[in-house]
């Protein structure tokens, strides 16, 4: 599977600037400091990926469609998804006075790690001891979110690696990222759970 680096080449050969963007990465002891204060886990592949560029430089002339990591979202910092993850932990507790059924994320630990700028969040379960530990998904603030999209960092990458590579990925001459969201949902659908069993089962 491709790492940051490769996928963020393959942004950059599309014309897209997000990398000039990416601030710095945190040293590894600060990870382990959030890791020992919070009681919680970053994904091996979660702590990397901090520890390359931790979160996105807004600072000078920059529009949001010029930092984007993913389709519609940028890169947070530790510091950023910290402070969300309060914001979606309320939202989830609050879920069953403002609905008739407990939060797509009831009983689960979310951290965001991708920010949409306007509420949205994609979103790694950092618990240990969670079964799905590590799985990607997307917080909506409003509508219905979606836990367990993707069965980890790797895949969710892979899967808009392909994308790009694929041509769906297209860039304006601003550099901001686009995608038709047909196209887009349709290759990484085959990276989501159900897609993902049945290539496991054909490989086997």
């Amino acid at each position: 599977m491709p790492d940051v680096r490769e996928y963020l080449d393959v942004l950059a050969d599309l014309g897209h600037p997000v990398v000039q963007h990416l601030r710095p990465g945190i040293d590894m002891s600060e990870i382990t400091r959030f890791e020992t204060v919070t009681s919680l886990k970053l994904p091996d592949e979660i702590a990397k990926l901090f520890a390359l560029h931790n979160g996105t430089d807004f600072s000078g002339d920059i529009f949001l469609g010029q930092a984007q990591f993913v389709d519609g979202f940028h890169l947070m910092s530790l510091s950023e998804a910290i402070e969300a993850k309060e914001i979606v932990d309320e939202a989830i507790e609050d879920s069953p006075f403002v609905a008739d059924e407990p939060h797509a994320f009831d009983r689960r630990c979310a951290l965001p790690f991708l920010d949409d700028g306007a509420g949205d969040y994609m979103v790694v379960d950092v618990q240990p001891s969670s079964k799905r530990f590590g799985w990607i998904g997307t917080f909506l603030h409003a509508g219905d979110s979606r836990p367990d999209e993707f069965s980890s960092f790797s895949v969710f990458l892979a899967a808009h690696y392909e994308a790009a590579i694929e041509g769906v990925y297209r860039t304006n001459s601003k550099g901001f990222l686009d995608a038709p969201h047909r196209e887009l949902e349709s290759v990484l659908g085959r990276h989501k759970p159900a897609m993902e069993n049945k290539r496991m089962e054909s490989n086997g």
